[in-house]
């Protein structure tokens, strides 16, 4: 059970050459504003729109 869930529940990253497609993941799209996209880049299946959750972050002073 847990070599199918290291093979088919891939971790992302933000650092592209960690996640187990070897891309990007995490873009920065904005000051302060990032997208996600969740779908892997091998044999294509993702559409690169980096829109499947977006978030920013704000300051207090």
């Amino acid at each position: 059970m847990l070599l199918h869930k290291l093979i088919y529940s891939p971790a992302y990253f933000s650092f592209g050459a960690a996640n187990p497609d070897a891309s990007e993941h995490l873009r920065r799209l904005e000051n302060n504003t990032f997208g996600f996209e969740d779908l892997p880049s091998i044999a294509g299946v993702s559409d690169y729109d980096f829109n499947d959750t977006v978030f920013s972050f704000f300051y207090r002073t």
